[in-house]
């Protein structure tokens, strides 16, 4: 490389030095053209001063003019040639200064050639044409100097920089090929380095394999041992036999196959192996597919299963027996169990007798309760052993299929659990998914009762002022009558929790948990072994989920055939959605208002959904509730109702669409709007949706009756009328901090405790809004701004805190007109007004 830059170089300067001789040349032709002819004016001089001097002779003068002359003619033919060929820059007025020239030579030469005297005569003319003709070469002379010389040193600039592009291009390409070669060094030692990591990793692995404890070989493509570890000859030979060179199949039992290439790929099989001394032993195989000397291959790993079958063979005849001795256990049980049945019953009845005898005695009948509940425990405890064998004796033949309603019979079971679960301080409810209250099955209802009771039982009792839910759903839709519908009947619990290591043990016969259960509760462990086999013979499964802390989640997955519902079925139980899991069931009750309606409650707000229901449950209602649109349309599609109460700010669907809906399906069921504003101007938009009344927020016993009344007395849809008028403005909020006839209307249908609790729900609303508000104005999101305001507002209108409702209002109005100005002083406003309430919620000291 270095060699080729100084060859370039020596190319540069050869080629500046052409470019110098070729400028040369031009330019001595040039200067020697003007120099040639003030020779020849000279030499014309001479002439006339050795004619003017008298001498005779001046033949010498004449040729020395002659040979000027001559020599003026041919470098004006050079010069002349040279511009025509372009080898000569232009310079301006050349062509006719060498025109001029032309002129005069060819003038000149017939005087040159001829005789001496006119030659002499016309010398003084010559001279002075010689002169003048010399004044306008000299201009050309000059200007063609300079513009030679420029083009001169324009010409070695271009190639003086073509020639270091060149230069620069070629020091590129060297910097890149050293670049080439470092990059090609680093890859060397990188393609280095990989060798030596791959020569570890296999020296690794062949000290893997060599002190692995199964056999490891390698078998060709004919079938022939070509490799193996220190495992394979320990297992096969004793030392005086090679494995090298035999045939795998040699190594394997006649009657099991050896074809490795139809086993690689199928994980674990077990063969029985044969050493070559004709030991045969179980083994367990795998074979993968390699490649040796790009020939096919197969690697063959194998272990000997001697031990473990050995030790599978001892532990099932353990469990063989145990499980002998535990049958044998639970005859026995069963039969003493039966024996102690009688004379229990006997004590029982016994006791009853006795109460009457000894009323007056407080200490006696103290005594007596002791001993009833002693027998009761004992009685409950025998009937699980007589269970438990019943139903491993006759499995589900010793239990009649009857036709029943999973929905009420689940209401039956929380009615009958209500009282212990309020013993331990718990809420007990009833969820039932839309769609099933209406549902009739066939089945074996006293095994389901079975598995439901053992599942209530423990949660109430495993819980303490917490709570236990009843859910009742379905896998799928629910099929038509004949087809089998697969049923979720789960009891969620808020206690103690099992740990997971346990889930599997607690549905053992006679098992308990020292750790969890026993401490609380003693029994005899037999609950949920008989819920499981209880399952088991409904042809359904039990899923588990819990965790110590947290609760438990005990479900029985069933399926039943739907059959169509008998013509003197009882009144359905009563519907709800998961949005009353902390709600109480409905209470059946008289009271002032209608007769019991079937009611869709659809309300996006959690808090006013509920006390919606109370109000409605504690007139002795059934309810239905709806979270948004889309769910109150499908809940009206799927059933009955009398009267829909329909929530008009709602998230997605709104009232009024989802009014539009139903009226598109058919569904001519009286549709109540639930609102906090509705002024004249939003009636006809009512109306034309479908609705026929409105229920202005909030609510109270009073108006709702009379809205009911009025929606059951029409025979067609009323026209919309609102109970009162509202101003199309929000209203100004009011004086007072709460609004003491709601709170008043709502203590007396809920009670105290069910008040606090939505107050306090709807508070935390109240905080919540106060901290995501302001960020939702921060990012000029006035649509979601004007939603939270509106559901906020509609919390705390149901409990009475009217100030506080009547300030989210405003901002609701403020945001919907986009009149960003006014939200901020509303909000501080609102703040203001939390702290007001709390002092007034606050009790009064004593």
């Amino acid at each position: 490389m270095l060699i080729a830059v100084g060859l370039l170089i020596r190319v540069i300067e050869r080629n500046h030095s052409l470019y110098e001789v070729q400028d040369d040349n031009r330019t001595w032709t040039l200067a020697q053209h003007e120099v040639e002819l003030l020779r020849l004016r000279g030499a014309a001089q001479d002439v006339l001063i050795a004619t003017l001097a008298g001498r005779p002779d001046v033949r010498a003068e004449l040729q020395e003019f002659r040979l000027r002359f001559d020599i003026v003619y041919s470098r004006h033919a050079i010069l002349s040639q040279t511009f025509r060929s372009g080898r000569f820059p232009a310079v301006e007025g050349s062509a006719s200064t060498l025109r001029l020239q032309a002129g005069f030579l060819e003038q000149t030469v017939p005087l040159v050639d001829g005789p001496d005297a006119p030659l002499i005569d016309a010398m003084p003319a010559i001279e002075a044409e010689i002169r003048a003709l010399r004044n306008a070469i000299r201009p050309l002379a000059v200007d063609g100097l300079a513009a030679i010389a420029g083009e001169s040193v324009a010409a070695r600039d271009s190639l003086g920089g073509e020639f270091r592009r060149f230069l620069g291009a070629t020091l590129v390409l060297a910097l890149l090929m050293a670049l080439m070669i470092v990059l090609a060094l680093q890859q060397n030692r990188a393609a280095e380095r990989r060798l030596a990591a791959s020569q570890r990793i296999r020296h690794d692995l062949d000290q893997m394999i060599e002190a692995s404890l199964d056999a490891v070989l390698l078998v060709d493509g004919t079938g022939c041992i070509t490799l193996h570890n220190r495992a394979a000859a320990e297992m096969f030979t004793t030392g005086e036999a090679p494995l090298v060179g035999l045939r795998f199949d040699a190594l394997i039992a006649p009657e099991c196959s050896a074809n490795l290439p139809a086993r690689t790929g199928h994980g674990r099989e077990d063969i029985t192996a044969r050493s070559p001394a004709g030991r045969q032993f179980p083994a367990e195989i795998v074979v993968a597919e390699a490649r040796a000397a790009g020939q096919r291959a197969h690697i063959v790993f194998m272990r000997d299963m001697t031990d473990v079958v050995e030790r599978e063979e001892t532990l099932r005849r353990a469990h063989d027996a145990a499980r002998r001795g535990e049958e044998a256990k639970a005859r026995f049980l069963a039969v003493m169990s039966h024996e102690m049945r009688t004379p229990l019953n006997g004590v029982l009845a016994t006791l009853d007798l006795l109460r009457p005898c000894i009323a007056g005695d407080a200490q006696a009948l103290r005594y007596l309760r002791i001993i009833e509940r002693s027998g009761i425990t004992a009685l409950d405890q025998v009937n699980d052993v007589l269970e438990l064998a019943r139903i491993d004796n006759s499995g589900a033949a010793a239990y009649p299929e009857t036709v029943f309603s999973p929905a009420q019979f689940l209401s039956d079971m929380v009615e009958q659990n209500r009282a212990s679960a309020r013993a331990n301080g718990n809420a007990l409810d009833l969820v039932v998914a839309p769609g099933l209250g209406e549902l009739w099955v066939r089945g074996r209802a006293s095994l389901l009762l079975r598995v439901i009771h053992n599942f209530l039982g423990n949660a109430i009792k495993f819980t303490s002022d917490g709570w236990v839910t009843l859910r009742l759903s379905a896998g799928d839709p629910v099929p038509p009558a004949g087809a089998p519908v697969t049923l979720r009947m789960a009891v969620q619990d808020t206690g103690i929790g099992i740990e997971k290591a346990d889930l599997t043990r607690i549905f053992e016969n006679f098992e308990t948990l020292d750790q969890a259960y026993g401490r609380v509760r003693e029994g005899s462990g037999l609950g949920l072994g008989i819920a499981r086999i209880a399952a088991e013979t409904l042809g359904g499964r039990i899923e588990v989920d819990s965790a110590p802390g947290e609760g438990s989640t005990f479900a029985l997955i069933v399926p039943l055939p739907r059959v169509e519902a008998p013509e003197n079925r009882a009144t359905r139980p009563t519907e709800m959605s998961a949005d009353t899991a902390d709600g109480a069931l409905p209470k059946q009750g008289a009271g002032a208002g209608p007769e019991p309606m079937h009611i869709l409650v659809a309300d996006d707000n959690a808090i006013n959904r509920e006390v919606l229901q109370e109000l409605l449950v504690a007139d002795g209602h059934s309810v239905v509730l709806a979270a948004d649109g889309h769910a109150a349309v499908s809940a009206a599609l799927d059933d009955a109702f009398d009267v829909i109460l329909m929530d008009i700010n709602m998230p997605e669907c709104d009232g009024i669409e989802a009014t539009r809906r139903l009226r598109a399906e058919g569904v001519d069921t009286p549709v109540l709007a639930v609102t906090a504003m509705a002024g004249p101007e939003q009636h006809a938009q009512f109306r034309e949706a479908g609705l026929c009344a409105v229920l202005l927020k909030p609510i109270n016993r009073v108006a709702l009756r009379d809205a009911l009344r009025r929606a059951r007395r029409e025979d067609e849809a009323p026209r919309p009328a609102a109970p009162q008028p509202a101003p199309p403005q929000p209203a100004t909020p009011s004086r007072e901090a709460l609004d003491a006839a709601i709170r008043d209307d709502l203590r007396a249908t809920v009670g105290e405790a069910a008040l606090t609790d939505f107050t306090l729900r709807a508070l935390a609303d109240w905080d919540a809004a106060l901290t995501g508000l302001p960020a939702l104005l921060a990012e000029d999101r006035l649509d979601a701004f004007a939603q939270e305001a509106h559901r906020t507002a509609g919390s705390l209108a149901s409990v009475g805190l009217a100030r506080g409702a009547a300030l989210f209002r405003q901002l609701q109005h403020h945001a919907q007109a986009a009149d960003r100005a006014a939200l901020a002083p509303l909000l501080t406003e609102a703040r203001d007004e939390r702290l007001r309430a709390g002092d007034a919620l606050a009790p009064a000291p004593p």
